[in-house]
């Protein structure tokens, strides 16, 4: 069974919990390397390590901190 870092995440600033499942911490650290300047461009990277599977997920998390 692998680690799932963020089964659910429950933002500070709308304390809505969104399940992202999936990403680990490892995936989110490889996407934050000197290529990336933007949130897009970490967003782009992020989800092109985990396939594009949880796109929806991880784009309600970043619209949820305004992103």
């Amino acid at each position: 069974m692998s680690y799932n870092f963020m089964d659910h995440i429950k933002t500070e600033l709308t304390g809505e919990e969104i399940n992202v499942n999936g990403i680990t911490p490892a995936m989110i650290f490889q996407s934050l390397n000197t290529n990336v300047l933007t949130v897009g461009q970490f967003k782009t990277d992020l989800l092109a390590r985990e396939n594009n599977l949880q796109s929806t997920q991880v784009n309600q998390l970043l619209q949820s901190y305004g992103y």
